[in-house]
């Protein structure tokens, strides 16, 4: 993993994309006329403000940060309602339609405006991803304003983000169960930038596996949750921490058909103070949920942690293994809505490790030696945690 560093917009240039999103908003359509004012703003804000040799990153138009922003939760709503509502079926495909043209007319411009600079454009379905050659590049989390409000995300999350990468990829020892697919970051803390390239991988997503017409058979699916919990398992035993442990972080390899842990938004030191709680709602710990509404109805309200003592019982503070036992648990019950005839055990270890009491969550060995006790293949010799020495 290398350090590398991007180029992007300038600051000024974020006030003209936001009021061409808004435009779309208002009317559901923006007119060309109305794009080309939108690049000339942004043209004279890059005016000898671009980074040279650099490629520039631009976020524009994600439907899902659109559709809450056009969507404000009602200040009666209650506090946990507002952090795990959804966009109904159909909305987020229906925006990207609308919206892919505005976003084309805007990086065609942009090319144009400035024929010797490379520009990725992220946005889409696909969110924070855009792709480039060479690889993947993902946004930072706090791209739009929207998402963190004015302020971004806590620069204090983004800096202990880079020092558990650079951790992990320092380790003498890697694990067949996380895939190391960061090949350069750019460790900058300012709002908006703190960019990655990924390498490409030929994998599937357990949640989109689990959907799909080929779905894999109930001793399969256990045993992709059992080298998840190994790849935890050994994240825990080097002093690292990962929460966001969903079914759409969990991805299945295409050629080694191995469970690999592959989003590291969430990766943290054992003793890093978390800002931030990086996850998902609906797989948050009792103990992190919040239990009153700040006064924000912005998109704020779904995605950020409010960090006072009177919102949540556990504002602040290290991730606790037993909270990723309870994330992992999640997973695992979520996953096994698709199969009848769950064997009592499993279904036991699941409703253990989805405990309201941290305390009676099982650990991450005593998971993984139930899992593969569940359905134990006699072929089968490796009992550790799945470690490679380099």
């Amino acid at each position: 993993m290398k350090e590398v560093a991007f180029g992007y917009l300038p600051d000024e240039s974020f006030d003209a994309l936001e009021d061409l999103e808004e435009a779309f908003l208002t009317s559901g359509y923006v007119s060309p006329s109305v794009v080309d004012k939108t690049l000339e703003r942004v043209a004279a804000a890059c005016d000898n403000k671009l980074q040279a040799d650099s490629p520039i990153i631009v976020g524009l138009g994600d439907p899902s940060e659109l559709w809450y922003r056009a969507n404000p939760a009602p200040k009666d709503m209650d506090p946990w309602d507002c952090y795990t509502r959804r966009p109904p079926a159909g909305e987020l495909e229906e925006i990207e339609a609308a919206f892919s043209g505005i976003r084309h007319h805007v990086a065609e411009g942009l090319r144009t405006a400035f024929p010797d600079t490379t520009f990725i454009l992220a946005g889409g379905l696909e969110g924070r991803i855009a792709f480039a050659d060479g690889g993947v590049v993902k946004l930072p989390i706090d791209y739009n304003p929207n998402v963190f409000g004015d302020s971004g995300e806590l620069p204090g999350s983004k800096r202990q983000r880079m020092e558990a990468l650079r951790a992990l990829y320092a380790l003498p020892e890697r694990s067949k169960f996380i895939a190391y697919n960061i090949l350069n970051i750019d460790p900058t803390e300012k709002t908006h930038q703190g960019t990655q390239v990924q390498r490409r991988l030929p994998i599937v997503t357990l949640d989109a596996l689990l959907d799909s017409g080929n779905p894999p058979c109930l001793q399969e699916a256990v045993r992709y949750l059992k080298e998840t919990a190994e790849g935890l398992e050994f994240l825990v035993q080097n002093g690292l921490r990962l929460t966001d442990v969903t079914l759409r972080n969990i991805a299945i390899h295409s050629n080694t058909n191995q469970a690999l842990l592959f989003d590291f938004d969430g990766l943290r030191l054992d003793d890093a103070i978390m800002e931030a709680y990086t996850a998902a709602p609906e797989w948050w710990p009792p103990e992190r949920r919040p239990r009153i509404r700040e006064e924000s109805d912005s998109v704020n309200q779904f995605m950020r942690m409010p960090l006072t003592e009177s919102d949540v019982v556990k504002p602040r503070g290290r991730v606790e293994v037993s909270e990723m036992v309870f994330e992992l648990g999640t997973s695992l019950s979520l996953a096994f809505e698709r199969y009848a005839d769950i064997p009592a055990e499993i279904a036991k270890l699941a409703a253990g490790m989805t405990e309201a009491n941290p305390e009676n969550r099982p650990s991450l060995k005593e998971v993984i030696a139930i899992l593969q006790d569940a359905f134990q293949d006699p072929t089968e010799k490796d009992t550790g945690f799945g470690v490679l020495a380099l």
